[in-house]
């Protein structure tokens, strides 16, 4: 296995609510693996998943139904109300990530994009651990 190795920084950005920087990228096949400072200077505790691109430390919870979902959020967009009702999801900066049904085997999950300010999901999306597959809602605009 041939192992090719380079040093970055991350910029510190208002996304980045933890401000941690990318210290190091290890490539081997069959793909990337992205190490933080943090995550160097302590135990990885929880499960370890691709969802869409990125390694997310995932807790497994209830698989979601993806129409049921769509119909809740067609009727309102609160965050709060969408974990009331399903739980906490993975999260990933301002995404949510839960688990869908697999199909043939593979992996699926639930993407939701929301803004924390606002309390407002804006978009739901389903993807697979290396890509976006479709939108499946989309808050509309006044």
């Amino acid at each position: 296995v041939k192992t090719t190795a380079f040093e970055c920084a991350w910029r510190s950005d208002t996304w980045h609510s933890q401000n941690e920087y990318v210290e190091m990228y290890d490539v081997q096949s069959p793909g990337l693996r992205v190490l933080t400072e943090e995550q160097l200077k302590r135990p990885i505790e929880g499960e370890i998943r691709i969802i869409n691109g990125a390694p997310r430390v995932y807790t497994p919870a209830v698989v979601l139904n993806e129409s049921e979902v769509v119909d809740f959020l067609q009727h309102g967009a609160s965050y709060t109300d969408f974990t009331k009702q399903f739980g906490s999801g993975c999260s990933g900066w301002n995404h949510e990530y839960y688990e869908l049904p697999p199909i043939d085997g593979a992996p699926r999950y639930l993407c939701l994009t929301w803004d924390e300010e606002q309390n407002e999901i804006y978009a739901a999306s389903v993807c697979d651990e290396w890509d976006t597959l479709r939108v499946v809602w989309k808050q509309e605009k006044e």
